[in-house]
């Protein structure tokens, strides 16, 4: 029981360092893609209304 939950405890922090990972590319591509920062713009606009 004890070597499950460790495992289960790694898995958990491997997961959440890959999301922190991704999000650190998504964040990157969004500043770099002047297509994506228009986008960005359309959708914020309408809801400043």
């Amino acid at each position: 029981m004890k070597n499950t939950l460790i495992i289960l405890c790694l898995l958990f922090v491997s997961a959440f360092a890959k999301a922190q990972q991704l999000q650190s590319y998504i964040d990157e591509a969004q500043s770099n893609n002047p297509e994506i920062q228009l986008l960005n713009c359309a959708i914020i606009e309408p809801k400043k209304k």
